[in-house]
This record gives structure tokens, sequence and C-alpha cells, in this order.
């Protein structure tokens, strides 16, 4: 790709930033519910409409495949070869010539329509995956932040994790996962590759559960559900790699390991920082995540989806999926705690699994939905990698805006209220 490529994918990246920054400012002055990680990643998926095929294609689509789609020099030389086909063809047909004549013109121009059309596909396809890999560098530095924000970290929940919460995080990530991945299967004609990278975006984990963009209850502040969200991205990382591997290759595996690798650069070098550098990390990673890499990240995602492709059953019972993927991570905390948690990681699990999740993984659910398609294993123009995006936001925003809503209904669960979880 030239340098060309890569400034206008940069342009993209920060139209889409500074798009997506008006509308969380906008969300935040009205006090969208959600707090701030809603309110960026509604910001982002709304800026994300607004710039995509669906409002701005529509309304004003010169400028739409100008600004946003590219290969303007070559749709521009496609055009003027098809009007002076056209010019021709009305000239010779007035001029009574056979229709023998008029199909040799047609063939003609077809042949040398041919190259010109491919060259336009690929500068397109080159701008699209040279702004996917900038969103995904972008998703990269999330994670290197979110790493060093850990910083030493000392037990604060009153009980230390233990192999509980391991099991408790794994089983999170695969019931989410791999439900995930079987109705994709089951209701599409996918191939399984996508549909278990799919399911391992689905499976999350966080890359940002240590910088502090929300309040969270006490239970999942704790040591417990950290090591929860990394059991969770540790599944979703094995479940991205095998199934980037089935769909593109070995190749294309090493793209699922970049959140999971650079969050352990990041949390290796924040080991060795004092306690007040690593406050400035998560005070200034806090600003970078929610108006630099969120809006890059959803808003993306979103600008790339054409609303057209999203049609059908299958879609809406995706989104029943995505909706329910939050409760199936609960289940998996509670039978993993339920199971081999010590008497301090039984209690308040309900809560405790919730206030994890609120702790980024809806944010880096959207995060590996970027490095699906800058892996090229998902076409955002096709309309099983249409699905498969649609999917990835609507569990993410979904879960951001229901958690406030979600934790009186927690609070209830272990408190015995409908299932006595103390035995």
């Amino acid at each position: 790709m030239t340098g060309d490529v890569w400034v206008a994918a940069i342009g993209k990246i920060v139209l889409v930033i500074g798009v997506a920054g008006c509308v969380t400012l906008l969300l935040r002055l009205i006090r969208w519910p959600g707090g701030r990680p809603c309110a960026s990643l509604w910001g982002a998926a709304i800026a994300g409409v607004l710039l995509g095929p669906g409002v701005f294609g529509s309304l004003v689509p010169s400028a739409y495949e100008r600004a946003m789609l590219g290969g303007h020099a070559e749709r521009e030389r496609l055009q003027t070869l098809d009007a002076e086909h056209l010019t021709q063809r009305e000239a010779l047909a007035s001029s009574g010539v056979s229709s023998v004549a008029l199909a040799e013109l047609d063939t003609q121009h077809e042949r040398r329509r041919e190259p010109m059309a491919e060259a336009l596909y690929r500068a397109v396809s080159d701008e699209r995956a040279a702004w996917a890999q900038l969103a995904a560098m972008l998703a990269g530095l999330m994670a290197v932040i979110g790493g060093a924000a850990t910083g030493r970290r000392r037990q604060v929940s009153g009980h230390a994790a233990g192999a509980g919460s391991v099991v408790a995080g794994l089983l999170a990530g695969l019931l989410a996962g791999l439900a995930v991945a079987a109705v994709w299967v089951w209701l599409t004609a996918a191939s399984r590759g996508l549909a278990l990278a799919a399911g391992g975006a689905i499976a999350s984990g966080s890359v940002v559960a240590s910088v502090p963009m929300r309040w969270i209850a006490q239970p999942g502040r704790g040591r417990s559900a950290l090591v929860l969200l990394t059991g969770m991205l540790l599944v979703a990382t094995a479940m991205v790699v095998a199934g980037l591997a089935l769909e593109r290759g070995p190749a294309a595996a090493v793209w699922g390991l970049v959140l999971p690798g650079l969050y352990a650069v990041g949390a290796g070098v924040g080991r060795g920082l004092s306690s007040e550098v690593t406050r400035l990390v998560r005070r200034i990673g806090r600003l970078a995540v929610l108006w630099v890499a969120v809006p890059a990240v959803a808003g993306s995602l979103v600008a790339w989806l054409d609303p057209a492709l999203l049609v059908g059953w299958g879609l809406a019972l995706l989104v029943v999926v995505a909706f329910s993927a939050g409760d199936l991570h609960m289940l998996g905390a509670w039978l993993g705690w339920k199971a081999g948690g010590s008497a301090g990681e039984r209690q308040s699990m309900a809560l405790r699994s919730l206030e994890a999740l609120g702790r980024g993984a809806a944010i880096t659910q959207c995060a590996w939905g970027v490095v699906l398609v800058a892996s090229d294993a998902c076409e955002p123009t096709a309309p099983a990698g249409a699905m498969v995006l649609a999917l990835i936001l609507v569990g993410a925003i979904a879960f951001e805006l229901a958690l406030d809503w979600a934790r009186p209904a927690a609070r209830m669960m272990d408190d015995g209220g409908w299932i006595r979880f103390e035995g």
C-alpha cells in the first residue's frame, strides 16, 4: 500500500474520532445512561451511522465515495470510460448500424472496463485494509495502556483469587463464545472459521480492566474479578486464533495474538512503575481509551456496515444471542466459583461477575471485531461479515446500557431473592 493510502486512512480515522467525540460530548451533557463507557460507545456508533453508507452514502453519494470509500481517481476513470461508451453507442444506434456492430462495441468496452474495475476494487480494498489496520493499532495501544495500568495491584476485595476464579473465567468465556459460534453455524452458511472467531470476540475478556472508566461496586474491584476477565481473554484468544487459522491460514492467526500480546507487554511495563506513575497512566489512559481508541474502533466498525446487508430472521436471532451473552458470561462465572471457589469467592458471585464485565469487556469485544476485519477474515461488505460486526456491536452496546439496570437484579440474586446461591 502506498503512502497516499495510509494518509487517506488516517483522515478517515480522524474524521470518525472527531464526529464521535462531538456526539459523545452531547450525550454526556444530556446525562446519557450507562456512564462514560456507554456514552463513548454510543457516540462512536452514532458517528459510524452518520458517516456510513446508510446516511452519508445515501444523502451525498459522491462525497461519501471520495471521503470514505477511496479509489477516487480509479472511479473517475471508470465513469469517464462508461460515459464515452454510452455516447458512442447512442451515436451508432442513431446511425442505424446493425445489432452485431453494437454488440461488438459492447464487447470492446467490457474488455477495456474490466482492468479498470479491478483497479477500483483494489484501491477501495487497500484503503479499507489500511483503515482497519490503523484501527487495530489503536486497539493495540488500548491494550498496552490497559496492561500498564495494572501496576503493582494490591488485594482490595478481602479474599485472594484462587482456582475458582480461573475456572470461572474459562467457563464464562466458553459458554458465551461457543454458544455464539454454534448458533452462527446453525443459522447461517458462514464458515466454521468465521463462526469460531466471532464466538471468540463475544467471549471477550478485557484489556482495559485496570483503566478507571466508571464506578464499580466493591465485589468487582478485587483480584478475583481481574482473574475472571483474564480467563475470558485467554478463551477469546484461543477461539479467535483458531478461527482465523481456519478461515485465512496461519499467517492471519497472528492477528489473534495482538490484543493479549500487547496487553502482556503493557503489564510487564506496569509492574516496574511507581504508584504515582501508575495513577498518571490510569488518568491519561482513561482519556485515550474513551476519546480516541473507542471512537476509532467502534465508530469504524459501524461505518463499514451497510444496513442493506442486515436482513433476515437469522440476524434477529443473532441479536438475541448477543443480548444474552452477558447472562452466559455470568452463568459460567457462577458455575466456576460455585464448583471450585473459596468461601470468599462464593460471596456476591452474581454482582462480582456483572461488575467484572463492566470493566471493559464490551470495549474489548469491539476491539476483537476490528482485529477480525484487519486480518481479512471478516469482510464488512459481505452479508456474513456484516452480521458478525452487527452481532459484536449490538452485544457491546446493549451490555453497557443495561449494566446500571442489572445491578439491583444481581444483588437480589446474591441475596437469594430468585436463586439461592449459598447452597
